[in-house]
């Protein structure tokens, strides 16, 4: 899902879980209006039912640096679309690997200066060398010819050419599509996530109880259901794969059985942002 303000989001994922809702239900569905604690307002079957929202995203030292990856493939984006000879490549940093997190430009000089690199970097390559996917990897001058030697499968470029790019970066793929013209990167972060964050869920679940008795006085006795979602991007806030959602569900079930006060309701949306997303009924109040 594209990167939205908090209420566009909240939006987004009310009128998708509408949409799939009716779908499973067969009944009517509609987002009369958002709001805040609880998030939405629905008419379900001719019913008013509030929402809240609580989007899953495992925790970890890496989550920051979505964000900034994020920032980045923005500014490339930015820069793509001002020059159609860029359009021609699709960049894939591998960003260099911390001790507690990826290490990315976070600055704005920082960011600035990656990006200006990478399109320098970009402009200056023969394109009557260039295969479809071409490696290449950031060495130290003084090293090239040894690394030269020992593989001549990877394309090495002295860090002291780019240096912001290959402080950031140890490797770089870069796509040559002269058919095609598109402004969208990717990086090494398109498809790293590690599991089910299993104590996350346990903590939203115990937060959304916690507030329960302010949303009760918000609702005037009308029924309250939650919605715990994972997404598609950033890969954080997905699951691995489709088979650990009767996990989650287990997970975020015994969570709310803690709990004094009770949603009439619970789901689960897996990828609710997509087309292929769908809606899992976790628990719903006697």
């Amino acid at each position: 899902m594209a990167r939205l303000t908090k209420q566009k989001r909240e939006q987004f994922v009310a009128q998708r879980f509408c949409e799939i809702y009716r779908t499973i239900a067969n009944v009517p569905c509609d987002v009369l209006e958002l709001d805040d604690a609880p998030d939405a307002l629905l008419s379900i079957d001719g019913k008013e039912v509030f929402l809240e929202l609580a989007g899953y995203r495992e925790q970890g030292p890496h989550n920051a640096s979505y964000d900034a990856d994020t920032k980045i493939k923005n500014l490339i984006i930015q820069r793509w679309e001002d020059n159609p000879e860029l359009q021609l490549f699709t960049p894939r940093p591998q960003y260099r690997d911390g001790a507690s997190a990826f290490q990315l430009p976070r600055q704005s000089q920082e960011l600035d200066n990656f990006v200006s690199e990478l399109e320098a970097f970009i402009l200056s390559l023969d394109k009557t060398r260039l295969e479809e996917f071409t490696l290449f990897a950031f060495k130290p001058l003084a090293e090239l010819q040894q690394y030269r030697h020992a593989d001549r499968r990877t394309s090495y470029v002295a860090c002291e050419d780019y240096p912001t790019l290959s402080r950031f970066c140890d490797k770089l793929t870069i796509q040559y599509h002269p058919e095609i013209r598109t402004s969208m990167p990717s990086s090494s972060l398109n498809t790293r996530w590690t599991g089910l964050d299993e104590e996350e869920l346990v903590a939203v679940v115990a937060s959304k109880l916690q507030k329960l008795p302010k949303y009760r006085e918000r609702a005037g006795g009308r029924p309250i259901w939650l919605l715990l979602y994972s997404e598609v991007w950033p890969p954080t806030a997905r699951l691995p794969h489709d088979g650990l959602v009767p996990r989650a569900i287990e997970i975020i079930r015994a969570a709310a059985n803690g709990g004094a006060d009770a949603f009439e309701a619970i789901w689960w949306g897996q990828e609710i942002g997509v087309d292929s997303g769908s809606l899992h009924a976790v628990t719903r109040a006697a």
